[in-house]
């Protein structure tokens, strides 16, 4: 399920999805990957595969209401229209 080694080649989808909008976006998206890198075989052998699982599966859903919540749609709006929304 996870990647049990530190090379990032499974690259997390949350900070792809929120890092478009910040300033630093690559030292924030790298910085991500290298911790969750590297947090996953130690949680895998401290807690066992599926209670890893469980808690990546948690903060996906976290992800995943935070932007059903916060993040509004963009779809065919103007540049402007999308910057008077933000302005608001």
């Amino acid at each position: 399920m996870f990647q049990t080694n530190p090379n990032p080649v499974a690259i997390p989808t949350e900070p792809a999805v929120v890092v478009n909008n910040v300033e630093n976006k690559n030292k924030y998206f790298w910085s991500t990957v290298f911790v969750i890198s590297f947090v996953t075989p130690v949680l895998t052998s401290e807690l066992g595969t599926g209670n890893t699982f469980w808690i990546f599966s948690i903060f996906g859903f976290i992800g995943a209401f935070f932007t059903e919540l916060y993040m509004f749609e963009t779809k065919q709006k103007s540049l402007g229209d999308i910057q008077d929304e933000l302005n608001q």
